[in-house]
C-alpha cells in the first residue's frame, strides 16, 4: 500500500488487483507460481528433536523453518525442517497466462526478513521521482491506510516514551533479553493509568516452556497496556495467540489498548538489537466484529500459538508472510520486519480488524506497518504475486 501523497506511474500498463483467498491453502504452503517457476518446499523429519524454541510453531532458519509437532510439555515425536526453492512448475510454467520455467534457484532469507528482497522482474524500487516510485509501479490505493490509526499510534508512543514505562517495562524486558540466563523464557508486565500518569507492575513469568501471564491483578489504576518478550530465537512479531489473547482480554478489560512484544534480533551488520512491535486497538467495535467473524477456536492452534493453515484468515496470513520471507515483495518503508509481522499486518488491514501493528524505529517511535497482497500483470500478460509493504509517517 502506497502513502496517500504519492502519485504512481504504471509502466506498460501494469495493473493492480487485490488478491482474494481463492486458492487452496496447499497452494500457499507447497507451490506458488511465479513467472513460470513454483515455490516448492522440501521437508526433512528429525525424530525426537525439538525446534530451537517452542513458543511459536515456526523458527526461521535462513531460508527454512522448523516445525515442532509435539506437545510443548509432552513427548517428543520429532520436528520437521522445511526449506523452499524455486523450481520449474510441473506443467512447464506458471499460471495459465505465463511463461515457462527453465532453471531452479534456492531462496535464502535472513532471520528478520531483511527489507523484503527484490521481488523479481517487476520490482518496485524506492526512489521517489516526480512523485512516483520508479520502475514498474502499482497504482496507489486511494484509501489512506494511516488515517484511522494516527491518533492511536501517537498515544502508544506517548505511553511507551513516558518515564514510568521506559523504566518499568522497556528497561526491565530489555535487561531480561540481554541476559543469557533469562532470555530463553517469557516475562510480562502490566501497565496501568492513573490521574497522575502510568504505573507498571513487577515483572512476572520466567517459567520454562510456558507463556508468561500478564499480572493484571497487580495493575495500579486502569489496565491500559501490557508487554512481554518472546524467548531467544523467536521473532518479535506478535503470534496468533498474542493477537487473540488481546482480542479476548478487551472483552473484559475495555480500556486495554496496547500490547508490546520484545525479541532479540540482529541488524544488517550482524549487531545484536532488540525489536519491539506493538498491537494497537484503533476501533474497539471493529475489533469485536473481527473476533466474531474469525473466532479464535476456528482460526488458531492452541498448542502452537499460530494460525491454522486451512482457514481463510490463516491462508491470507501465510501467503503474505511467505511472499515477504522469500523476497517477493516491495518494501517501501526502509525498515526491516520479521515475515510474521507482514502476515499480521496484511490480515489486520484486509479485514478492518480495529487493531493495527506497528514497529519501533531507530528513533524510538512506533510506525504502523501497512501490507497489501497484490497481483500484477505485465504487457505480455504474465501475472506475478507480491506483497507491498509501507509504513505510516
Amino acid at each position: 500500500m502506497i502513502n496517500q501523497s504519492v502519485s504512481i506511474d504504471l509502466s506498460n500498463k501494469i495493473s493492480r488487483v487485490t488478491l482474494e483467498n481463492s486458492n487452496l491453502p496447499t497452494d500457499i504452503l507447497n507451490k506458488e507460481d511465479y513467472n513460470g517457476m513454483c515455490f516448492v518446499e522440501t521437508t526433512t523429519y528429525t525424530p525426537g528433536q525439538r525446534c530451537p524454541n517452542e513458543h511459536s510453531w515456526e523458527y526461521i532458519l535462513g531460508g527454512g523453518r522448523c516445525t515442532f509437532l509435539g506437545a510443548i510439555n509432552g513427548p517428543l515425536p520429532g520436528s520437521y525442517t522445511t526449506s523452499a526453492t524455486l523450481q520449474p512448475c510441473p506443467t512447464g510454467g506458471g499460471d495459465a497466462s505465463g511463461g515457462t520455467g527453465t532453471s531452479s534457484s534456492s531462496s535464502t532469507s535472513s532471520y528478520n526478513g531483511g527489507s523484503g528482497g527484490t521481488g523479481g522482474p517487476n520490482t518496485i524500487t524506492t526512489s521517489p521521482v516526480n512523485n512516483c516510485i520508479t520502475g514498474n509501479c502499482i497504482e496507489a490505493n486511494p484509501t489512506d491506510p494511516c488515517s484511522n490509526s494516527n491518533t492511536a499510534v501517537a498515544n502508544a508512543n506517548a505511553l511507551f516514551n513516558s518515564p514510568q514505562v521506559q523504566q518499568g517495562m522497556n528497561a526491565v524486558l530489555s535487561t531480561k533479553l540481554n541476559n543469557s540466563a533469562t532470555n530463553d523464557v517469557e516475562w510480562a508486565v502490566g501497565i496501568g493509568q492513573t490521574a497522575t500518569g502510568f504505573t507498571v507492575t513487577p515483572v512476572a513469568g520466567g517459567v520454562s516452556n510456558e507463556s508468561a501471564s500478564v499480572p493484571v491483578s497487580q495493575v495500579v489504576g486502569t489496565y491500559v497496556a501490557d508487554g512481554h518478550n518472546h524467548p531467544n530465537g523467536n521473532g518479535g512479531d506478535p503470534s496468533a495467540g498474542d493477537l487473540y489473547g488481546m482480542l479476548n482480554s478487551i472483552q473484559v478489560n475495555t480500556n486495554l489498548k496496547y500490547r508490546f512484544v520484545y525479541a532479540n534480533n540482529i541488524d544488517e551488520n550482524s549487531n545484536p538489537i532488540i525489536d519491539v512491535y506493538v498491537l494497537i486497538v484503533t476501533d474497539p467495535n471493529a475489533a469485536q466484529e473481527f473476533l466474531t467473524q474469525f473466532p479464535e477456536i476456528q482460526n488458531t492452534n492452541f498448542q502452537t500459538h499460530d494460525f491454522m493453515e486451512d482457514t481463510k484468515l490463516g491462508a491470507d496470513y501465510l501467503r503474505a508472510r511467505d511472499l515477504f520471507w522469500l523476497g517477493f515483495s516491495s518494501n517501501l518503508s526502509n525498515e526491516t520486519y520479521t515475515p510474521g509481522a507482514i502476515g499480521i499486518a496484511a490480515i489486520l488491514d484486509k479485514n478492518n480488524a480495529g487493531i493495527c501493528i506497528a514497529k519501533k524505529d531507530a528513533n524510538g517511535n512506533f510506525k504502523k506497518i501497512n501490507a497489501t497482497l497484490v497481483e500484477k500483470t505485465d504487457a505480455n500478460g504474465n501475472k506475478t504475486k507480491e506483497v507491498i509493504v509501507s509504513k505510516c509517517q
